[in-house]
């Protein structure tokens, strides 16, 4: 997850420099930072539901063992 700050870090030289660069490296930028968000939400919401569906699975292992 290293990617958001090295981006931040990145903006922030690039707004130093103003006039310097292009507005399109910028809007790459921050259109990078956006769907990286997106996948580092996408990828703990699969780790949680992967965790519930376990817990799922054994706790309806555990009434079959029961009954």
């Amino acid at each position: 997850m290293s990617l958001p700050t090295d981006n931040t870090f990145t903006l922030v030289i690039l707004a130093m420099l103003k006039q310097r660069t292009p507005s399109s490296l910028k809007v790459f930028l921050i259109s990078l930072a956006i769907f990286d968000d997106i996948w580092a939400i996408l990828i703990i919401v699969i780790f949680i539901l992967m965790n519930f569906i376990l817990q799922l699975f054994i706790a309806c292992e555990a009434r079959y063992f029961i009954l």
